[in-house]
Formats: C-alpha cells, sequence, structure tokens
C-alpha cells in the first residue's frame, strides 16, 4: 500500500474527488461509489461516510438509519422512540456539514411540524447536525419555518432562510443570532413590502452580525446600514427596497466607511437613495481614498429622467474608484408602454455615458434606462476607445421611441477595439449593411460568441450573415427577447434565418483564409466577400 494512502488529509481528498467537487451536492453515481468504498474498504470507510454525509438536502436519510419499527409510511410513529434507537443515526449526524431543505425536501402527506416535535422531544444531544457549517431553510407551502431551531448550531456560517411571511416567524431572527455567533454569510427572504415591526426586526438582527462578510435582505432600515458602514469585513451586499435618507452618511463623515466592500446591488431604489449611498461610498478607504467596489449594480424606481440618470453618472465619477470597478449596471423599470407621448421623454446621449469612461477598467456594463439610449457609430467607436476591456455589454435602447442612429459599422468598432467582448444587448440599424472589403476582413474578433439584437430592423439576412462571419468567427448565437411583440415579428423571423445561415458563411470564411494564408495574395485585388 502506498504511503500517502496512511494520511487522513489524502484519503479525504480522494473521496471528495470521487464524489464531487467540494462544495456541491452529490450525483446518484457518486453516492453509490462511496457507499460501496465505505463497505468494502476499511481504510477508506470513514472518510468515505464524511464526504457521502457531508452534503444533505434532506432529513429522511437520518431518519432511515433509525429502526424500520420505529415509522409508519407517512413518518408518523408506530411506537415511541427510545435512546437506543439514535445509536445509528448519531454516528452520521455529526458528519452533516450544510443542510439544503426545501418543500421538495419532504414526500407529500407528512406531517413536517409533527415530525420535527417528535425529533425535538426524543432527541439525546442537544443538536441534530452539532457539525453543521452551512444551512439552507427556505419554505413557501410547508410550515417549516418556526421548525429551524432544532437544526441550527454554534457552527453555521452561511444560512440561507425564509420565507418571513409573518410577525412571528421574525422571532426566529432572535433565536437565529444568539446561536449562530458566527454567521458570516447571511440571505435573507422576505415580503416585498414589510409591516413596520418586521424591518426593525430585520434592523436588530443585522446589527448583532459581528463577523458578517456576505449579506442579502429584502429591506433594511438606515440603523442597519449604520451598522454595515463600520463591519470591516462585508465585502458583499444585496439589498431590496433600502430605506436611506438623503443625508445618509455624507462624506464629511471622518469614520471608515465599508472598509472592504466589494459587490454592491441596490434594488428598487429611489434616486436620492442612490445618490446617498454612491456620496457614502467615497470615504470607504482611508489610505485609498475611495471605496475598493469592483461590482455596482443599481434599480433606481421609479424611473429616472435624462437629467437625473445625469446626476448618478457624474456621482459615479466623483466618488467610485477609476482603477478597481470592473462590473457597473445602471437599471430601471421601463417607462409603460403607451401608443404615443405627447412629449417623448430625451433619451440619454453619449454626453452623458461619458462620465463613465472615467472608469477604464469596465469588463461588464448594463446601462437599461427607461428612455433609451441614443447613440451613432462614432458614440460607439468612443465608447470602444475607453472600455477597451469589455466583456459583456448591455445597451438596451427603446428603438420605437428614438430611432436607431447605430448601424453594422458599430460593430466593426467593437471587433476591431474590443478584443475580450464576449456577449452583446444592443440594437442596431441592421438594414443597410457596410461593403465588406479589405478593411474589414483584416479584422478577426474570436471571442464574440453572443448577440441580443432586440428589435433591431433588417432587410438581408443573408448580407448580415456574411457581414457577421467577416468579423466574428465564433458568433453563433442570435436572439431577441421580443418575440411577443407583435412589430417586431417580421423582423424576429430574418434574424432566424442569419442564424441559419451563420455556419455555412462561418465555414466559407475560414476556407477563404485558409487559402489566402497557405497561398497568399495581393489583397487589394483578391474577391471582397465571399460568394455564396
Amino acid at each position: 500500500m502506498h504511503r500517502a494512502l496512511t494520511v487522513p488529509q489524502v484519503l479525504h481528498l480522494i473521496c471528495l474527488e470521487i464524489g464531487s467537487s467540494r462544495g456541491s451536492e452529490l450525483g446518484k453515481n457518486a453516492s453509490r461509489d462511496l457507499a460501496v468504498l465505505a463497505r468494502t474498504c476499511t481504510l477508506i470507510s470513514k472518510p468515505a461516510l464524511d464526504v457521502l454525509w457531508q452534503f444533505q438536502d434532506t432529513i429522511i436519510p437520518l431518519l432511515d438509519c433509525m429502526p424500520p419499527t420505529i415509522w409508519q409510511k407517512d413518518r408518523s410513529l408506530r411506537r415511541p422512540i427510545i435512546p437506543s434507537d439514535w445509536e445509528r443515526p448519531r454516528i452520521y449526524m455529526h458528519r452533516v456539514q450544510f443542510l439544503s431543505c426545501t418543500d421538495a425536501s419532504f414526500p407529500p402527506g407528512i406531517d413536517v411540524p409533527g415530525l420535527f416535535e417528535i425529533l425535538r422531544l426524543s432527541l439525546p444531544t442537544q443538536y441534530l447536525f452539532p457539525n453543521l457549517r452551512g444551512l439552507r431553510w427556505i419554505f413557501n407551502q410547508i410550515p417549516a419555518l418556526p421548525l429551524v431551531p432544532l437544526v441550527l448550531a454554534p457552527g453555521i456560517k452561511v444560512i440561507a432562510i425564509g420565507t418571513f411571511k409573518s410577525i412571528p416567524h421574525l422571532i426566529i431572527l432572535a433565536a437565529l443570532s444568539a446561536r449562530c455567533p458566527y454567521l458570516t454569510t447571511v440571505k435573507l427572504l422576505q415580503p416585498d413590502s414589510p409591516e413596520r415591526d418586521q424591518l426593525q426586526a430585520v434592523s436588530f438582527f443585522v446589527r448583532r452580525l459581528t463577523h458578517i462578510q456576505a449579506l442579502e435582505v429584502a429591506n433594511l432600515d438606515q440603523a442597519g446600514f449604520e451598522h454595515l458602514v463600520r463591519a470591516p469585513h462585508l465585502h458583499t451586499l444585496i439589498v431590496k427596497s433600502p430605506s436611506i435618507t438623503p443625508a445618509f452618511l455624507l462624506p464629511n463623515d471622518p469614520v471608515q466607511n465599508f472598509a472592504s466592500l466589494r459587490y454592491l446591488v441596490l434594488k428598487f431604489t429611489p434616486l436620492q437613495s442612490v445618490l446617498a449611498f454612491i456620496r457614502a461610498l467615497s470615504r470607504s478607504s482611508p489610505i485609498l481614498s475611495f471605496s475598493p467596489l469592483t461590482s455596482l449594480t443599481v434599480d433606481v424606481s421609479p424611473p429616472p429622467d435624462a437629467s437625473s440618470l445625469m446626476q448618478i453618472y457624474v456621482a459615479l465619477k466623483i466618488n467610485l474608484p477609476r482603477a478597481t470597478l470592473t462590473t457597473l449596471r445602471i437599471t430601471s423599470h421601463s417607462l409603460p408602454n403607451r401608443p404615443t407621448f405627447q412629449v417623448e421623454p430625451p433619451a440619454i446621449t453619449i454626453a452623458t455615458v461619458r462620465y463613465l469612461f472615467h472608469f477604464s477598467n469596465l469588463t461588464r456594463v448594463g446601462l437599461r434606462p427607461p428612455t433609451g439610449v441614443d447613440l451613432t457609430d462614432d458614440d460607439v467607436l468612443a465608447m470602444t476607445e475607453a472600455w477597451p476591456n469589455l466583456e459583456h455589454l448591455s445597451l438596451r435602447s427603446r428603438s420605437n421611441a428614438h430611432p436607431l442612429r447605430t448601424t453594422l459599422l458599430s460593430l466593426f468598432h467593437f471587433a476591431q477595439r474590443c478584443p475580450q467582448l464576449e456577449t452583446l444587448e444592443m440594437s442596431l440599424d441592421a438594414s443597410i449593411v457596410p461593403e465588406v472589403g479589405n478593411r474589414y476582413t483584416r479584422v478577426l474578433q474570436h471571442s464574440l460568441i453572443q448577440w441580443e439584437v432586440a428589435d433591431s430592423p433588417i432587410t438581408s439576412a443573408l448580407s448580415v450573415a456574411r457581414f457577421l462571419s467577416g468579423l466574428f468567427p465564433e458568433l453563433f448565437e442570435i436572439y431577441t427577447k421580443m418575440q411577443d411583440v407583435e412589430a417586431a415579428g417580421e423582423h424576429v423571423a430574418q434574424w432566424a434565418e442569419v442564424v441559419e445561415m451563420l455556419p455555412i458563411c462561418h465555414e466559407m470564411r475560414g476556407e477563404e483564409r485558409h487559402w489566402v494564408h497557405r497561398h497568399g495574395c495581393d489583397c487589394d485585388s483578391r474577391a471582397e466577400s465571399v460568394e455564396l
């Protein structure tokens, strides 16, 4: 036997490799293989059982370890449970480290609250799973939220729990913070419009999180935010409908704010609250003088006009780091659909977008203002020069409200200056196809694989397919999310034809490039395009 197999850590790693990657649930085949190892090999039995039981999505396997004379089919009792019935389950209870329970975790017909009451009364130990480190406890149909104390162990660091539908449910938060003092990652599922008492309960819970690193809550008041800005290790914050006043943490606050925050999402947030939060980030690091933020997503509600969006863009330029920010999404709900507007709201233009050119290292950008983005091909050229590292770009525009001024020439700018661009969501006027000459065939961008064309107008599917194949050899997925829009029906059909033609065009372009590479030719005299 190899000496390495005498090291417990090596055996554990072998079992992890057999079972699954760390942090994911086991598949049926992996569970079978580990069970066979545990039964047939004494040396590897313990680590195999550890991995086999490490991740559980129900407590039913634990119940099956008890004598079969205990349970009816519906998990009601045939006889009382005695202490010796727990001897075999206790062999496995301490091995469970991650538990994920939802409505689907229990077969129909089981009285889940009654089952947990039986376990609570008969359990010979303080905790059902004493070594639990991660818990996902999310129920919408089964009234199982009050049952969670049975599985709360002091070592839990990661938890997702909900849905909190009533005031009594929120009592659990007090037990949660008391029993799990070392929580680092927390996700609370709450109703969209909580009562004031619910906000206070959540705020009190958040203020007791002394080790928090990642937090997702539906609603949070200002007192909760004032605790989080001092949390030294908080790197991820996701809040829906935050209650922040315009005076929240103005830049002259001398205390360091959000010292470690990297990832921030604000959903359904009023304009003034967005501006207040951005200003709060300006003094996040006394060394850098700026927040270490790398990703910011903001959904502004109600939808802002162009001048309000400019306020946000200017505030971002003034208060956020130029070098570290790589992901930026500023979205809002679309304006209500109307046949016509008496006065059409103006779209944002390149003059507004230029404030974001300050962030030169952006790789993912999403700008979805309710009135659209009005750009020209020259504006797109300026954008590609400002953001050469783009990997994903989403520019949603209401072309029916503001005529499109971008054409397929914009794609040439992306191909020429954004070599890492993989996905694009942008409307273009594809009704006119630029001449595919030498200037274009020299540019090949191999990263773009997906383009969401929205309601881009198109007249010739063949011409567009030829043009795209000359720039993006790996582009095969072109789609629109507007299939249900009657006005876009004709365009949807033609874009589907483009998708069908692309593989043939790609193949012929490849043959052309291979011929030129192998035999060489005078670029000025060679054919300008592939003849189909």
